[in-house]
């Protein structure tokens, strides 16, 4: 899974497509804090961040289509 995407890039995908791939990083992001919290190997907080953003990014995006 692609960890940082662009708006440019973002932006070329269909709606349905965006709402896909946000609930798919956030249940990476879900693992990975139930990972951690039990002790084994987690990702790297930078890791974390860019997913944390690239769902950010494809939430405003899907936002902005419904209001335009």
């Amino acid at each position: 899974m692609e960890m940082k995407m662009s708006f440019k890039e973002l932006r070329k995908l269909s709606t349905p497509e965006l709402k896909q791939k946000s609930l798919e990083i956030a249940r990476v992001l879900m693992e990975a804090r139930f990972a951690a919290s039990g002790g084994s190997e987690t990702l790297k907080s930078h890791v974390i961040r860019n997913f944390r953003r690239s769902v950010a990014r494809m939430r405003t995006i899907v936002s902005e289509r419904k209001e335009g």
